[in-house]
C-alpha cells in the first residue's frame, strides 16, 4: 500500500518503514523487549496516526532548539537507539552530511504523544538510505557514498551517534536484509 505525503509518492519510505517495523516486532518477540518504531508520515503511520519526528538540542520544545525532523526512530525505555533518514530526491553530500550532523547535534525527541522528552541512548545507530534510482550504479555517486560513509565513521562518535551506515537501494531493488542485519546487530550489543 502506497501512502502519499504532500502529493509526492514515497514508496521507498514505505518499504523501509514496513521492513523496520517487521524487524522490531521480531526482535521484541525473540528478546522479550519493547522497542518501538516511530515513523514520519512519509514512512507510514503510528497506530493509524500521522506524526512528524522532531529532534531538539534541549529538553524544552522551542523553535530555537529544533534542529531537524527525521524519517524514523527506534526507541526503548524512553531512549532513542536508532535514527533512520531516507533520501529519495536529494543524494548530494551536503544533504547527506547536513541531515547527519543536525541529527548528531540533537539530543531529544519531543512530541505530544510522549509523556516527556525522549533522550538519545548513550550509543545511537544512524542509518542513511539513499535512493539508488537517482544514481548510476557502479558510477561515481556510489563510490562517493562509500567515501562519505567511511569519512563519517572516521569522526565518530559525534554526540551519542557511535555507529553509522549508508545504504543505496530503490523500490525496484530493495534489500531489507542488510538494513535489518545492521539494526539487529546494533541493538543486540546494547544494554
Amino acid at each position: 500500500m502506497t501512502k502519499n505525503n504532500k502529493n509526492n509518492n514515497h514508496s521507498l519510505h514505505n518499504l523501509i518503514g514496513d521492513c523496520v517495523e517487521k524487524c522490531i516486532k521480531k526482535i521484541n518477540k525473540e528478546k522479550n523487549v519493547k522497542f518501538i518504531a516511530i515513523k514520519d508520515p512519509a514512512v507510514g503511520t503510528n497506530d493509524g496516526k500521522k506524526q512528524y519526528i522532531p529532534l531538539f538540542s534541549e529538553s524544552e520544545r522551542s523553535n530555537a532548539a529544533k534542529y531537524c525532523n527525521v524519517d524514523l526512530i527506534i526507541i526503548k525505555d524512553d531512549k532513542i537507539f536508532v535514527i533512520i533518514e531516507i533520501e529519495e530526491s536529494d543524494v548530494k553530500p551536503t544533504q547527506i552530511c547536513g541531515k547527519f550532523l543536525a541529527s548528531a547535534l540533537s539530543n531529544f525527541y519531543i512530541h505530544d504523544t510522549e509523556e516527556k522528552p525522549v533522550k538519545k541512548n548513550e550509543n545511537v545507530l544512524f542509518i542513511q538510505i539513499l535512493d539508488s534510482a537517482k544514481i548510476t550504479i557502479n558510477g561515481s555517486k556510489e563510490e562517493q557514498g562509500k567515501n562519505l560513509e567511511n569519512s563519517i565513521r572516521s569522526i565518530l562518535p559525534i554526540g551519542n551517534i557511535t555507529n553509522y551506515n549508508l545504504f543505496y537501494c530503490s523500490k525496484e531493488n530493495f534489500e531489507c536484509k542488510k538494513i535489518i542485519k545492521e539494526i539487529k546487530n546494533f541493538i543486540e550489543q546494547q544494554k
